[in-house]
């Protein structure tokens, strides 16, 4: 018989294991509140902290549910054995309603980036807006509806996705760092739309820290302009934290600028965010291939 694999029973009333959490205690509305998830994979490492470098406590197989108490840097938190432990959010898939969005069925998959742990990093959210573009457009929320497509074109060729926010919460840059350093990370791919003072500004940029992300920058600005008809205004380099402290090959894109009317005017429709979502994922596969 296996044991501690169910980490909390969900069904019937909402129960505890005495054996596996002997000393927590949830009210009805409390446990109704938290979050339940399921294993995706077929053995997975529960670990002490919310990092790849966490003494692994124990292990949950494909099937096995959980309910999160906490969450932190992409990792959720529950209890086994009567311990606080940390498991690995990509690796589970949300029961409840407010689960992300799946690749769209309908659509040819493929599993070209199967085995890659890519991050994507939607900038700002929460209480900081971004840039301020015309008609008082927030940059927060095109990078974020921009992402969503982002994410569903890489998963439909096989990768693993993890994003920094999953809504519209604030996370901070040292957060944004953290999650992607505490996966086996091969791309981190920060999301930003751009804005300027002069209203003629315009096309799209790729950033990079240094040369060892290059060939990362170099890959998805080509794919992107051979996808939109914005122009292109090149691969640059700059110290921005998320490409400095990220551990992973690393590149933050600028799709438009906000401030110009003829690229807000573009940037805003579901076409053009699809197509650079899909010149992004070429850039992708280019890069690892």
């Amino acid at each position: 018989m296996k044991k501690c694999s169910i980490i909390f029973v969900v069904g019937l009333a909402v129960t505890l294991f005495s054996f596996l959490l002997p000393s927590l205690q949830l009210s009805s509305a409390q446990a109704s509140s938290l979050e339940t998830f399921e294993v995706n994979n077929t053995v997975i490492n529960v670990r002490s902290i919310p990092s790849i470098d966490g003494e692994i406590v124990g292990q949950l197989e494909k099937g096995d549910q959980l309910v999160a108490f906490d969450e932190q840097y992409g990792w959720v938190q529950t209890y086994y054995a009567g311990k606080e432990v940390w498991v690995a959010k990509y690796l589970l898939i949300a029961k409840s309603s407010n689960s992300p969005p799946s690749p769209n069925p309908t659509l040819n998959q493929s599993t070209d980036l199967e085995g890659y742990n890519i991050i994507i990093d939607p900038g700002h959210g929460g209480k900081d807006p971004g840039a301020i573009g015309i008609n008082n457009i927030q940059e927060k929320e095109l990078v974020f509806s921009t992402s969503l497509k982002v994410v569903e074109q890489l998963q439909n060729h096989g990768a693993t996705v993890i994003t920094t926010r999953a809504n519209d919460n604030f996370i901070s840059l040292e957060d944004r760092v953290r999650i992607s350093n505490s996966y086996n990370t091969h791309v981190f791919i920060s999301i930003h739309y751009n804005a300027a003072i002069n209203h003629s500004a315009n096309g799209i940029t790729t950033y990079i820290r240094d040369n060892l992300d290059r060939d990362l920058g170099q890959s998805i600005q080509e794919a992107m302009i051979s996808s939109v008809t914005l122009h292109d205004r090149g691969v640059r380099q700059a110290d921005f934290k998320v490409l400095r402290d990220t551990e992973a090959p690393s590149a933050l894109l600028e799709l438009g600028f906000i401030t110009n009317f003829t690229d807000l005017s573009i940037v805003q429709t579901e076409a053009y965010q699809e197509s650079i979502a899909e010149g992004i994922t070429n850039g992708v596969l280019d890069y690892i291939e």
